[in-house]
């Protein structure tokens, strides 16, 4: 009964160990994986937070920046995913539309857009002229949602360059994460 025992603990051992291996098996833990995997911490942890919690956002945004430079220049001899076409090109389409918001537009034009009469009557009567102004009526707030879009950015290139057991890594390192966050928000509830 002993020997069936070290035996099967022997088996049991033998497989996880196989696994792990086959798991690590395509994971090399460079620049692409360990911005990406980075970036996930940071946003996990920290959050977005949007225009009421600024600090935070800046931090998500800062750790974007080196899987956004991996995913465009460094993982250059990685080869891209297969079906990332899509994604990136949702990600340049979005992009074009910020930027298309924010360029002047000559007076004539800018005042025949819808919702600018009013704009051009306080122009008016406060004496200002009616210069170039871009599309966006907030450009300000248009040029903050640009800056969002470094995070997808970031995660959508540098995640084209990633094999599919780094993929598998980062999907245990979010489930991980989340469970964190649930236990954290599960403590701060029961506290008040």
């Amino acid at each position: 009964m002993a020997t069936q025992s070290a035996s099967s603990t022997r088996i049991i051992r033998r497989d996880r160990a196989a696994g792990l291996a086959a798991l690590n098996q395509g994971v090399t833990f460079d620049g692409p994986f360990l911005s990406v995997a980075g970036l996930l911490v940071v946003a996990l942890l920290f959050g977005g937070g949007g225009p009421l919690f600024p600090l935070s956002e800046m931090f998500v945004q800062l750790a974007a920046l080196p899987a956004l430079y991996f995913g465009l220049f460094a993982g250059l001899g990685r080869e891209r995913a297969s079906g990332q076409r899509v994604p990136i090109v949702l990600l340049l389409m979005s992009a074009a539309l910020v930027i298309v918001q924010l360029i002047p537009l000559p007076p004539t034009i800018w005042q025949a857009l819808p919702g600018r009469a009013v704009l051009v009557d306080i122009a008016q009567a406060t004496g200002l002229a009616v210069n170039w102004y871009p599309l966006s009526i907030e450009p300000e707030l248009t040029f903050r949602a640009g800056l969002q879009l470094v995070v997808p950015a970031g995660i959508i290139l540098a995640g084209a360059r990633l094999t599919q057991a780094e993929r598998v890594w980062l999907l245990g390192l979010v489930i991980i994460l989340t469970g964190v966050n649930l236990l954290a928000a599960g403590l701060q509830l029961s506290s008040g």
